[in-house]
């Protein structure tokens, strides 16, 4: 059986061909793409059995007990060299040296030794420590340049889609760094932290295409924002706008992170290579800059003011700008100035944030409000909840049931998932509808009960949840329950699982999740819980006395 780079001796104990039917190997069924096997390690403890592909499986034969002991001298080598390659690690100038080569948007991997999902980090520090990126003068001039030729009249345009597009500048940066390596990249400063700029590239795009529509746009740019997503759904935005929004985003992007409660050692790191990105941007822009705007005829200018709403200024952005560093705008003209330019302290907007995030974990805001700050908080907490949950993002409650956190688009968590027999998600967010095109390319269905985070999911929602896994069930496949960090409304939904398909009480319900996940401490009392309880009470009570009778 291979795991990572080992071979383990191992026994199939059910097969599954994909169509929902699972057998115990006694049928002679010819195997196809789709067929599956459930696997135990022999000599393991049976939490280690999981589900595996068909070119995860090898015959005990002479053959593969050579790729065996192959294997073992190979990963003996490599944990030599690793051992040896630390000793001669070069610390990156500016950076810790632990965290050197590390980012909080690096793309999780599987750990072969005890097959759980981590971020590559010793300690973690929560403490909110909002990040400082000072902004080159020439991209400030940019941006107030930027922002009088789409909000003052003639109002004008950026032209898209723009080129050099988004994606297209990240790229260049990450070849200009590679270029910069030099003979032998384990001798070499630049090549250590080459995988660690992609991982912080990758984050900043993502960052950018899921904001720009909410928070990087002037209301005179909403229509064509709508216009252009029409006619380019599936393209990202990274690839239809350029440097000008970019831009935008690093203005943001300081109470983004800020609020992400990014741990102390990994703050230097990020802050060295972003201020690093945005020199770049600075020596690059003579070339990348929009000189030719586009004029918005009358039409246009109408239909946008009409979809617009009823606001008092036209910006999305706030400064971030430090006491030393210079102001943004020199203008002479009062009225030439918009309120964000003359909010220069950007700590009162991060404090301000803190404090709303701070009220909604503690429940303090009313439904209608807590919604909204879900959704604007869930991609800026994400890497926090990912540090918390990197040892144990999902946890097998039940032989058809997992709990985990929320599977992200740009991990592999939904591959992870599928090899493990996952053919069906229960999805808890209301603030995130799941990596839905990953799902439909690999035919998992998804039941979304979208319910308030820190709210417990209805009876209704429960009653729905339960039918979608039983169904599941019977056709012998596994059903990932999630929410944010699965601890609160997807361990309400198993907890009730439990009760249902156990028949526990809900105290031992607790007891038995709280041995297996952190989870909320209070779920057996309740009061959705209990009611649910109460009625499966009556319902077996009554299936007693229709026997008895």
């Amino acid at each position: 059986m291979v795991h990572g780079d080992m071979i383990y001796d191992a026994k199939v104990l059910k097969i599954d061909h994909g169509s929902g039917i699972v057998d115990d190997g006694t049928k002679e069924i010819k195997p196809t793409e789709k067929t599956q096997y459930y696997v135990h390690y022999q000599g393991w403890h049976k939490k280690w059995d999981e589900w595996a592909t068909k070119s995860r499986i090898m015959e005990d034969n002479p053959e593969s007990r050579k790729k065996q002991e192959e294997a073992k001298v190979t990963a003996s080598q490599k944990q030599k060299e690793k051992r040896a390659a630390k000793k001669k690690k070069i610390t990156v100038a500016g950076a810790d040296p632990k965290a050197a080569g590390k980012s909080p948007f690096k793309k999780m991997r599987i750990n072969a030794e005890n097959d759980t999902e981590e971020l590559p980090l010793d300690k973690i520090d929560p403490e909110l420590k909002p990040l400082n990126i000072p902004m080159p003068f020439t991209l400030k001039k940019l941006l107030v340049e930027d922002w009088k030729h789409v909000t003052h009249e003639p109002y004008k345009l950026v032209p898209l889609p723009r080129q050099p597009s988004v994606n297209h500048i990240i790229k260049s940066y990450l070849e200009a760094k590679k270029a910069k390596v030099k003979g032998d990249p384990a001798e070499d400063k630049e090549y250590q932290c080459i995988q660690n700029i992609e991982g912080i590239m990758e984050g900043i795009q993502s960052y950018f295409d899921r904001s720009l529509g909410s928070i990087l746009l002037y209301r005179m740019e909403r229509k064509q924002y709508h216009d252009i997503r029409r006619k380019n759904e599936d393209v990202p935005l990274s690839e239809i706008y350029g440097m000008e929004h970019l831009v935008r985003l690093f203005v943001r992007l300081p109470l983004l992170l800020g609020s992400a409660q990014i741990p102390d050692r990994d703050i230097g790191p990020i802050q060295t290579r972003l201020t690093d990105f945005l020199k770049y941007l600075q020596k690059a822009s003579s070339s990348w800059v929009l000189t030719d705007y586009e004029l918005a005829d009358d039409k246009y200018i109408e239909q946008a003011l009409q979809q617009s709403t009823a606001s008092s200024t036209s910006s999305p952005v706030t400064t971030s700008t430090t006491a030393s560093s210079p102001s943004l705008i020199d203008a002479t003209d009062a009225k030439m100035k918009p309120w964000w330019l003359q909010m220069l302290n950007w700590r009162l907007w991060a404090a301000s944030a803190v404090v709303m995030y701070t009220a909604f974990q503690m429940h303090a805001l009313p439904d209608p409000v807590a919604r909204v700050v879900g959704r604007v908080f869930f991609y800026p907490t994400w890497p926090f909840t990912y540090m918390q949950r990197r040892n144990d993002y999902w946890t097998l409650m039940d032989s058809h049931v997992f709990i985990g956190a929320a599977p992200m688009s740009f991990m592999d968590h939904v591959e992870g998932l599928y090899v493990r027999g996952v053919r069906a998600v229960v999805n808890l967010c209301d603030e995130y509808e799941g990596p839905v095109k990953q799902y439909k390319k690999r035919s998992i269905q998804q039941l979304r009960l979208p319910t308030i985070d820190h709210t417990e999911p209805t009876m209704k929602d429960i009653e729905e949840a339960m039918e979608f896994i039983e169904r599941h069930r019977q056709q012998g496949s596994r059903v990932y329950v999630h929410c944010k960090s699965g601890n609160g409304r997807s361990a309400a939904i198993v907890f009730c699982w439990l009760l249902k398909a156990r028949q526990m009480t809900p105290l031992e319900a607790q007891l038995y999740m709280s041995e297996k996940r952190k989870v909320r401490k209070t779920l057996y009392q309740q009061p959705t819980i209990l009611a649910y309880y109460d009625k499966l009470l009556a319902q077996n009570n009554a299936t007693t006395n229709a026997a008895s009778t």
